[in-house]
């Protein structure tokens, strides 16, 4: 079952890829329909429904559905969240990946300052996390240059070259 999820999962981002949505979209919405029932029956860990609510969140933010997209995201962000504070280790992947798709998809709905509240909570959430793993150093990174970007696009300038010149530090 988790093989079959992880192909649709693949199939969908494949699909993105190509920009070909409304094929991604089927493979997003069976993976989240098999998901969700398998969590709701207790015969899945909650992490794939995860993956499959921020799947779907993507598919939706790549056909231009933010309203959608925000929806499936915050609903990843929250159930990711409520199982990182009770099992940390196997969650922290899939909490950033969810706190990191809201904070994009804020920023090109222009809701610019939940953007910058979402990118504060990675850049410390990942701080903490960034000796794990590089992938947490990455989202470090990234949660950086967002904010640079982020702050840029409000004109608080000090801010912005702060937040850059912090990501350009650990990158030399």
């Amino acid at each position: 079952v988790i093989k079959y999820l992880t192909n649709l999962h693949d199939l969908s981002s494949l699909f993105l890829d190509i920009n070909q949505p409304k094929k991604a979209m089927k493979f997003a919405e069976e993976s989240f329909s098999m998901a969700t029932s398998l969590f709701r029956e207790n015969k899945l860990d909650a992490i794939y429904h995860v993956r499959s609510l921020n799947n779907l969140g993507t598919v939706y933010e790549h056909m231009d559905n933010f309203k959608e997209a925000i929806k499936y995201y915050e609903d990843a962000k929250e159930l990711s969240e409520f199982y990182y504070k009770k099992e940390q280790k196997s969650w922290k992947e899939d909490y950033v990946v969810s706190l990191s798709n809201l904070a994009t998809l804020y920023y090109k709905t222009d809701e610019i300052s939940s953007a910058i509240n979402i990118a504060k909570e990675i850049l410390d959430y990942t701080k903490l996390h960034k000796e794990d793993s590089i992938s947490f150093t990455k989202h470090y990174l990234v949660a950086l240059n967002n904010l640079a970007i982020f702050y840029n696009e409000l004109s608080k300038n000090d801010d912005a070259i702060k937040h850059a010149e912090k990501a350009l530090e650990i990158i030399e």
